[in-house]
């Protein structure tokens, strides 16, 4: 019988956690609050959606997990339900709006009939709902206690083999082939649209620009997120292939774990700065907010 700790920190990084989560809530709010100015749209809705996740990531995982008591083993099930819900809607959140975006680019005149916030939160309500149930597997199969204040994990049975299984399928596997899949469809459409820009009226062509600008932001935004969630994800599908082959968990991982946890963390508290650099209409939404001006 192994085990494992939960604990995503040791007291050699706390500050530096520190440093990166309370910049990353701080950057969240701020992409809420541009985001929330002006007219709704459904892309908003996702951005929001991810940003205000993110932030309960942060506080969950970061904080609470690392820093309160876990010496109880109900305790310790609830917590791993609800992080382990929290990461797959952070996921889905991301695969639902890469294919919006894919739809809207290759659609674009359909977007106004296929796209709209109540659409938009029809569909994040559905994502979060059929995890909530789906997701009861993984924690029935969470066995441990927190006897060192920390949840740690039994990694034995064929209950955690089916749970461990489920959530590499559900948060790795399926996901991210969904994502980098249509990322490479919304790049080459992306270029495409370039291509045939020159042909468009003014009106429809400042239209296109800020579909463009709006995809390059969400493409680049979920691009990030898929490649700093890879490092995890290896961790979660090798685990698995050692439960299925009945090998011991190699302790020799331990760096390499280390740096995935770390990258999660990053992952979740770098929305602001990716959307700085990619995002032009995000960008002139941030000016105006700061100067106080009028949404558009």
């Amino acid at each position: 019988m192994n085990s494992t700790s939960t604990v995503l920190f040791d007291s050699n990084t706390t500050l530096a956690f520190f440093g990166i989560a309370i910049f990353g809530v701080i950057g969240n709010v701020v992409v809420i609050l541009v985001l929330t100015r002006g007219k709704a749209s459904s892309h908003k809705i996702y951005l929001v959606s991810m940003a205000a996740i993110d932030i309960i990531i942060t506080l969950h995982m970061g904080i609470l997990a690392n820093f309160g008591p876990m010496k109880n083993p109900t305790a310790c099930k609830v917590h791993y339900y609800t992080a382990s819900l929290e990461l797959l809607v952070s996921m889905w959140m991301r695969v639902a709006i890469t294919i919006e975006r894919y739809l809207v680019v290759k659609f674009p005149f359909k977007t106004r009939q296929w796209f709209s916030p109540e659409k938009a939160k029809i569909t994040i309500g559905t994502i979060v709902a059929g995890l909530v149930l789906v997701n009861l597997l993984s924690a029935w199969a969470f066995q441990g206690d927190g006897t060192r204040n920390v949840c740690s994990e039994t990694i034995d049975g064929e209950l955690y083999l089916a749970g461990s299984l489920l959530l590499a399928i559900l948060y790795a596997i399926v996901p991210l082939f969904i994502i980098f899949t249509f990322n490479t469809l919304n790049v080459i459409h992306l270029v495409k649209s370039h291509r045939k820009k020159k042909a468009m009226t003014s009106k429809h062509s400042r239209a296109n620009d800020q579909l463009v600008h709006i995809t390059i932001m969400t493409v680049t935004s979920v691009a990030v997120y898929a490649i700093l969630t890879t490092p995890v994800a290896i961790i979660l599908i090798m685990k698995t292939a050692y439960l299925v082959y009945g090998m011991p968990f190699n302790s020799d991982l331990a760096t390499f774990y280390d740096l995935a946890t770390l990258a999660v963390i990053i992952n979740h508290n770098i929305n602001f700065v990716v959307y700085i650099l990619s995002g032009k209409v995000f960008r002139e939404e941030f000016k105006k907010l700061v100067c106080c001006q009028k949404a558009t």
